[in-house]
């Protein structure tokens, strides 16, 4: 019968001044190396973070079928909210992310002001010949 307390003491002996915690992870680290994976995972992230901050995701418009085309509408109409267009609903997505950052230019202003403008008068127009108002 072998005696095992030679080779026990052999073997502390070794071991007793060394760290082993360091050697472990050393032999971990050599092993199960995966330096690689972090530029990866690093642009996923950013990826991820894009993805949940764009209007579309933010905002959920309400989105819609019109005719052959995938309509995507913020707010109570086309004059006074943001909509996008596409013939899938990420095109539709993607326009209506890009309406949504998309200055109001003067000349744009003025002439929604008289879109307004006109249709308010054509409301009140119908509204007054309705009721016998102003005849």
């Amino acid at each position: 019968m072998p005696d095992y307390q030679a080779i026990y003491d052999a073997v502390r002996s070794r071991i007793l001044n060394g760290d082993v915690g360091r050697a472990v992870s050393e032999v971990a680290r050599q092993s199960f190396d995966i330096s690689y994976i972090l530029p990866h995972a690093l642009q996923a992230i950013q990826i991820y973070q894009y993805e949940t901050t764009r209007p579309s995701v933010l905002f959920r418009p309400e989105v819609t079928i019109d005719g052959n085309m995938y309509s995507v509408l913020y707010g109570a109409d086309l004059m006074q909210g943001c909509a996008g267009f596409g013939d899938s609903l990420a095109e539709a997505m993607a326009d209506f992310d890009k309406n949504w950052c998309q200055k109001l230019s003067e000349t744009g202003l003025r002439e929604t002001e008289r879109k307004i403008t006109e249709e308010d008068a054509r409301e009140e127009k119908l509204n007054s010949g309705q009721f016998g108002l102003g005849a």
